[in-house]
């Protein structure tokens, strides 16, 4: 990369990215600071050893001895100086193995980056592995629950035939029956034409019973059958779907088994095969720098430089080799995880549509037999609501006809009441024109008596008179003894009556001038 080329990190791999701030987290420090230490340990023995250094610099006529001290001049020797060659030689060794080392780390880093990598994958797998468990969890908890709608749609089929044709319904006609025979029994007690239109009610309700009786077996086992049979049905394709499934899953299985014994050895293999090709690379490369160095210890500086540059070309060609090496073993780690991470998606979406498949075939059987159930019980319900109908218009009947006879019998009683009132009435005028007559005839008597008390008064006073005017005659007899005052005074109040008189209180009252 020249300093003209921009830098960007927009090129770069994500997992490369996740390796990088994996290791820099792992070394203590920020993704910023790892990179730069990488950078510059990189590029320092780079500088140190290039062609451009030995291009720059120009060739010294001659040499100075890097011993110096502040005090004394600097040594001038000949360039071919045999010792000033050896240390050159020397410091170009040491940098040279730096170089090496350097590779050899960033070797130990990218399969440490690899190696992360090849867990993460094992990891992706063990969470499928996880996921496919929690499906067929979850399948088995569908295939339970259609199982249980299964037993809830026969306990309903059972139970709808029991009440079509069980001991209910027989106590429901027995209630029934008492409940109009009551009804009837009323009707008989307050009106004899009742008994009649009970007898035909009685004898259309039996006409009922017994159609009913003889169509409704029969159709609730055709009814039943249907049901048996869609169910049979039912069960087939569900136990087909389960095969199916089961058979995936196996197909699955195996091929994760194969992945995960076959691709993981292959994987440790090729690295370590890597591994020992570039160990065997760098120890090839130090070798044959070793035997040209010791080749050219004699030769000239000239052809020493050539040497040189031509070990330099031959340390930068292995780095170049080791690092396409790297870069290819990283590549086909990234294809075998993408592969690896392909093959797990592409199960957990046939596993997916396997169990959706399944699924929509099971919610398509529940609804059929949701809507079966449903029209069986809107057949029984119009069945139900006709005998009701009808139930309710024979109770009306017998409802109205009981409301006519109480509107008879209550007529009857306001006719009887009115009698009663009117004779009542009668009763009262009869004895208040008692009472007037009675307290008339008193009243007549009483002015009778009155009067005849006048008229004997009177007449004794006349009496009374009549004797105080006529002259004494002489008695001879003696002398009666004298009467008091007061008898003789009573004597003359006492009124003089006739034999005719009549005195009784009920005498009829002489009519009125």
């Amino acid at each position: 990369m020249t300093a003209a080329t921009p830098w960007s990190v927009k090129g770069i791999d994500p997992k490369a990215r996740e390796v990088a701030k994996d290791l820099a987290r792992r070394s203590g420090m920020t993704l910023g600071e790892w990179l730069n230490r990488m950078i510059l340990d990189d590029e320092g023995p780079e500088d140190a050893v290039s062609e451009a250094d030995f291009a720059r610099r120009p060739e010294p006529a001659y040499f100075e001895s890097p011993r110096r001290s502040e005090g004394a001049p600097a040594r001038v020797e000949a360039v071919e100086h045999p010792a000033d060659e050896m240390g050159r030689i020397a410091l170009a060794l040491d940098r040279l193995s730096e170089r090496l080392e350097s590779s050899e780390s960033r070797t130990g880093l990218a399969i440490s980056g690899v190696e992360h990598s090849v867990r993460a994958a094992l990891a992706r797998i063990e969470a499928a592995e996880r996921e496919h468990i929690a499906v067929a969890a979850r399948f088995e908890g569908a295939v339970e629950e259609v199982a249980g709608q299964q037993n809830r749609i026969i306990e309903r089929i059972r139970r709808i035939e029991s009440e079509a044709a069980g001991p209910r319904s027989a106590e429901a006609l027995r209630a029934l029956e008492g409940a109009l025979g009551k009804v009837a029994n009323h009707l008989y007690d307050g009106e004899t034409r009742t008994r009649d239109s009970m007898a035909a009610l009685e004898a259309r309700m039996e006409r009922v019973e017994a159609q009913g009786g003889s169509e409704s077996p029969g159709l609730i086992e055709e009814v039943v059958g249907r049901v048996s049979q869609r169910l049979s049905e039912a069960e087939t394709r569900t136990a087909e779907a389960l095969e199916s499934l089961r058979n995936s899953f196996a197909a699955l299985d195996s091929r994760m088994e194969q992945v995960e014994g076959g691709s993981a050895p292959g994987i440790d293999r090729r690295l370590e095969e890597m591994a020992t090709k570039l160990s065997e690379r760098v120890e090839a490369a130090r070798l044959e720098m070793t035997q040209k160095l010791h080749a050219s210890a004699d030769g000239r500086f000239d052809r020493m430089e050539r040497r040189l540059g031509e070990m330099t070309a031959h340390v930068k060609a292995a780095e170049q080799r080791s690092a396409q090496a790297i870069e290819a073993m990283g590549r086909e780690v990234l294809s075998m995880a993408e592969n690896l991470n392909r093959r797990v998606q592409a199960a957990e979406q046939s596993s997916a549509q396997a169990i959706q498949t399944v699924g929509g075939e099971v919610a398509r059987i529940a609804s059929a037999m949701e809507a079966r159930l449903g029209r069986s019980d809107s057949l029984h319900a119009e069945a139900l609501e006709k005998l009701g109908g009808e139930i309710a218009k024979i109770t009306e009947k017998l409802g109205e006809r009981i409301a006519a006879a109480e509107r008879r019998s209550a007529q009857a009683i306001d006719d009887v009441g009115d009698q009663v009132a009117r004779v009542t009435e009668r009763i009262s005028h009869r004895q208040e024109r008692a009472s007037e007559e009675l307290s008339e005839r008193i009243r007549q008597s009483e002015e009778r008596t009155a009067r005849l008390l006048d008229e004997a008064r009177e007449r004794i006073d006349r009496r009374l008179a009549e004797t105080a005017a006529r002259p004494p005659e002489p008695v001879a007899a003696p002398a009666a003894p004298p009467v008091p005052a007061t008898a003789a005074r009573r004597e003359a109040e006492e009124p003089a009556f006739e034999p005719d008189d009549d005195f009784s209180p009920f005498r009829p009252a002489a009519p009125a001038p």
